[in-house]
Parts: structure tokens; sequence; C-alpha cells
């Protein structure tokens, strides 16, 4: 984000966001995230968004709010596009609209549905805001505060605001009951909080009738004679009760489309062991893992100036105990083989992978990655502090999923060579490999 800021005011706008499609994989990113029925109509948008881009003064100026404002009129200009005349041979049709686009259009019958529908609740924070239509700009802008907070003020401009979108509503009300020629279906539901009808109940009660009372439809008159309900309806034929599969109630099971590999972060949730689970040492083990990291490649480190880079609060013991147990572990007879440069023929550091597995795109980062001439190693740093030889098997076990989702990923890198897969606990410099015959 950072790179992508400092870009935004040097190059075009349609240079920026093809940097940012191209270095974010946008593209692979949200059909991932799609299902397969929508992917083709996502890709469609994506790629419409870049074409706007290079269409605006040809993709030559590096302005992205001309753009922002640019993409806004083209937004407005579809909304205020006038609704297509219909064609008298196109009358045999029913029209769904908003009562907005409604103005001005009249027919012989009118449904106007979700009559009694609860007004949204107003955001958390809303703004009070004076402005005069011949004025050039507001005379009055603040946050609506607390009911407890509220000067004279604010009062007065909370009270001109809801008198202005009162006469608001009950301008579209108007609209929306004048449409009709012959007949005007006027239907609602009850909401499940509260009583507030909105319209609906507006209108019942100027016909003296309890909305809530209203199980059978009442014909109003336009002589304001006294409302008359419908004769009834015949009985239909009893039907058969229907047997439902319980199952059918159950909720779906859906594999996930995005994979997130993080296993300390999915173990932490899960604490499928009371034996693992180390959540207060979630900073000593980001430290401890840059440390090993810049180890790898570098003898003469300052362990203060590692936690400055990753802008951690740590305090100087625990700096020093981290860089302790790292320099141990790197010093360790029985690691040598995984940082010594001589066994390896090449070594990564923090390796992110990506790949697509039963549907579902898997993610994670791996902590090393060493390659031999006869093999691939997998290497998943864990800085349990209670890690001992003698229950490295309890900790490993529920890494084990995860850790088997890194091997596969990397098999695909390297298909001729065999893939192993270890958990190396720092504490106590000991190794648990991933059985080969974990199962799928």
């Amino acid at each position: 984000l950072t790179q992508w800021r400092a870009l935004a005011g040097h190059i075009p706008v349609h240079d920026l966001l093809d940097h940012i499609y191209s270095e974010g994989h946008v593209l692979a990113r949200f059909r991932a995230a799609f299902p397969s029925h929508l992917q083709a109509r996502v890709n469609a948008n994506l790629t419409r968004l870049l074409e706007l881009a290079l269409e605006m003064d040809s993709g030559r100026y590096p302005s992205l709010m001309r753009f922002i404002d640019w993409l806004n009129e083209l937004r407005q200009q579809q909304h205020d596009a006038p609704d297509e005349p219909v064609s008298s041979g196109e009358m045999d049709r029913v029209r769904l609209m908003t009562i907005h686009a409604a103005k001005g259009l009249e027919a012989a019958v009118v449904f106007l549905v979700d009559a009694a529908r609860t007004p949204p609740a107003r955001n958390a924070y809303s703004v009070l805001c004076d402005w005069p239509v011949e004025q050039p700009r507001p005379t009055c802008l603040l946050l609506n505060p607390v009911q407890q907070q509220r000067d004279m003020l604010s009062d007065k401009l909370l009270q001109q605001q809801q008198q202005d979108e009162l006469r608001e509503e009950t301008n579209l009300l108007y609209v929306a009951l004048t449409r009709s020629c012959q007949l005007l279906y006027i239907s609602g539901c009850l909401p499940q909080k509260g009583k507030q009808l909105s319209w609906y109940g507006d209108i019942a009660s100027q016909y003296e009738l309890d909305p809530l009372s209203l199980d059978t439809p009442h014909v109003l008159e336009t002589s304001n004679s006294p409302p008359t309900t419908l004769p009834p309806q015949p009985q239909a034929k009893q039907i058969q009760e229907v047997i439902v599969d319980p199952q059918l109630s159950q909720p779906l099971r859906l594999a996930p489309i995005y994979r997130e590999i993080a296993p300390s972060r999915q173990l932490a949730l899960q604490q499928a062991t009371g034996a693992v689970g180390d959540e207060d040492g979630r900073l000593h083990g980001v430290l401890i893992h840059r440390m090993l990291e810049l180890l790898s490649n570098e003898e003469n480190l300052d362990p203060q100036a590692i936690t400055g880079q990753l802008g951690l609060q740590i305090e100087a013991a625990e700096v020093e105990n981290c860089w302790h147990e790292a320099q141990q572990l790197r010093q360790h007879p029985a690691m040598q083989a995984f940082f010594d440069p001589t066994n390896f023929i090449q070594a990564f550091n923090e390796v992110p992978i990506l790949y697509r597995q039963e549907g579902a795109t898997v993610h994670g980062v791996i902590d090393r990655l060493l390659l031999t001439e006869t093999e691939v190693l997998v290497i998943d740093y864990k800085t349990h502090r209670s890690a001992k030889p003698d229950n490295l098997t309890l900790l490993a076990e529920p890494y084990f999923e995860q850790l088997d989702y890194y091997r596969r990923g990397v098999q695909q890198l390297w298909p001729s060579l065999p893939v192993r897969a270890l958990l190396l606990f720092t504490a106590c410099a000991g190794i648990v490999e991933l059985p080969v015959e974990f199962p799928d």
C-alpha cells in the first residue's frame, strides 16, 4: 500500500491500477473468492475498470481524485437516466420500479408493496448540515452528538433535519399514491421488531382501521364510504401434510473457497489440546522468527535494532532471551544441516505459497525452504516455551494438517523430488517430521 500510495500522484491512473492488478494478483484473487458461475462477470467488471481508467483523458494524467469524480459522474448519469418509453406493443406487462423512478408516470393498476417497512437504523455517526438551497456552502456542519451532549444549536438543527426528512417522506408518499388511474393495492408485512408500520399504518389510520387486524384484504372506495371486506373465498381442498426430511433444516456445510494456512493462528483459535496454545508468547514467536531469518544470512546483528525494525515494544531482557534462544538453535550441532550453506543448493526464508486444492485457494507462508540435490525440506518454526523432548509429539500433532498443505504446495513446484515437512521447536532444538502416510 505504501508503494502504491507513493505512485498515485506520479503516474497515470491506468498505470497505477495496472501495478495494483499485477502485484496484488487482483484478478486471480477475485476469481478465487467467487463461485464459478460468477467468475466471468467479476473478471469483466475488473477489466472494465481498467478500460475506464484508459478512457479518461486517454489515461495520460496522474489524477486519482479526478478519476474518482468521473466515476461518480458516470454513476449519477445512470441514476438520472429517464425510463425507456413503453411502446404500444408492450403494455401487457408488469413494470418494477422505485417510487422515484415512477415520478410523472401513471398506470391503470399500481401495487405499492413493502409499505410497512421499518426505516433503517441510523448510522453510528451522522452529520447535522444546514445548507440553504440558494447558498454556495453550508452555514453549519457538525457531527450529531449523543442526546446527553447536545446543545441548543444541535437540537435546533436536528429538529430542522427531521422536519425536512418528514417533508421529503410525505412528498414521496404523495407520488406513490397518485400513480394509479383505477386501482391501487397497498401491502406490507409486520416487522420483526417493534410496531411501526410506516406508510401502511399511516394510510390505515386515516380510514380508522387497525392495521394489525387486517387479516383479510379491505377495499376502500374513493367516495370515502366505510370499508368493506372482500367476499369470502371458497375453501381450498385440504392438502395432505408433507413430511420434510429433518436434514433439510440443517445448515449446509460448504467447503471454504479460501484457506489461509496459519498453523499458529488457527491453533490459538482451536485450542485442540490443553497442552498447546502459547498465546502470551506471540511477540516472542514473531521476534524469534525474524531473528532466525536474519541469522541465516548474517552473523553480526544487533538484537535491539531488530525490534525497532518490527515496531515492537519488548523489554530488553526478553529481547536478550530471544536472541540467546535463536543463537543457540543456530549453533546447535543437530541444526547445522538446516543452516549450513554447504548442505543445500538453495535456501529461502518467509516463502509465500498460493495454489488451488479441491476447489479452494490455499495460501500461506513457509518459514524456511531448503532445496538439495535429492529432496526439498519444508521447515516451520515453533516457539513454544514449554517444548521439551518428551512432549514434542503432543505439541506437533495439531499442526500436521496445516503442515501437509505446505508439503502439497511445494510438491507441485518440484514434482520430481520428495518433499519432507518438518516442525522445528526452537526452545529445545527438537524436530518432528510430518509422517509420509499422513491421511489425505
